[in-house]
């Protein structure tokens, strides 16, 4: 059942990354380039120049917690994150570059050494959406794995790894510009799995269904949330469902605490 559900949480990531969007930005908005977005920052509304988030993952024996750094430049774009747990100080540490139209072009990966590991790099066609990423050797820059989009329309498009067809994707979107479904196809234009997604009035994600192509229920999820007075989430319970019956159908497998840092901080 998880690996159903991995192929389509990448889109699910897309979902949340529009959260708390203008709906004036409907058009602005490009789905592929904000997978590459950290999903828990860039859902926030203000001006913000740093968020840290305690993630506790509830599923193991010992829960494993994990801290997650987000900072911002002076024009509110990411500029590096990086990971903290109670061994190690920083790891996963990822800077941002991007271009004139504010467009993420490449994400550099480091060791907690600071030596470069990986590259992540991105090309755009000529109405701004995504077109190529290729991961690299920071070093030698060697292609190590090469994703290509080719698109039919802003919502409908397929993806290539390193030259093989991996799917179809198609999005729907409501009046707020928030997807509400997407469908995965295969090759054969078959239906892969579908995905639908509720929000609440801040337009975060409620619940999120993974449905198989006979329609029946693989995966979902519901989320909770406790706001500050700008209206930005600071706590986020995730709760899976567990295929049981009774009065407990869901079990809480993650918290997210968020401590956000405005540019008016004193």
């Amino acid at each position: 059942m998880k690996k159903i559900f991995l192929t389509i949480l990448p889109l699910l990531f897309v979902v949340v990354g529009h959260a708390q969007q203008n709906t004036s930005d409907c058009q602005k908005m490009d789905f592929l380039n904000d997978e590459e977005v950290d999903i828990h920052a860039s859902s926030f509304v203000g001006e913000i120049k740093e968020i840290k988030i305690l993630e506790k993952n509830l599923e193991s024996d010992a829960p494993q917690e994990i801290i997650r750094t987000i900072k911002f430049d002076d024009k509110g774009r990411i500029k590096e994150t990086f990971l903290t747990n109670a061994r190690i100080k920083m790891y996963g540490r990822t800077v941002y570059s991007y271009d004139a139209q504010n467009r993420i072009i490449k994400k550099t990966s480091y060791n907690p050494d600071g030596s470069a590991v990986t590259e992540n790099v991105f090309g755009y066609n000529v109405n701004g959406g995504l077109e190529l990423k290729a991961v690299q050797n920071a070093v030698t820059k060697k292609v190590i794995m090469k994703t290509e989009y080719k698109y039919e329309s802003p919502e409908l498009y397929s993806q290539y790894y390193d030259g093989k067809f991996a799917r179809r994707i198609k999005l729907t979107k409501d009046e707020k510009c928030r997807i509400v479904e997407s469908n995965l196809y295969k090759e054969d234009k078959s239906v892969e799995n579908k995905l639908t997604t509720s929000y609440d009035d801040k337009n975060n994600v409620v619940e999120s269904i993974v449905f198989a192509p006979n329609g029946r229920t693989i995966e979902k999820r519901k989320y909770e949330y406790e706001y500050d007075n700008n209206g930005n989430w600071i706590k986020k319970n995730i709760y899976e469902w567990t295929f049981r019956d009774g009065d407990k159908p869901y079990t809480l497998i993650q918290t997210m605490q968020r401590t956000i840092t405005y540019l008016n901080s004193k």
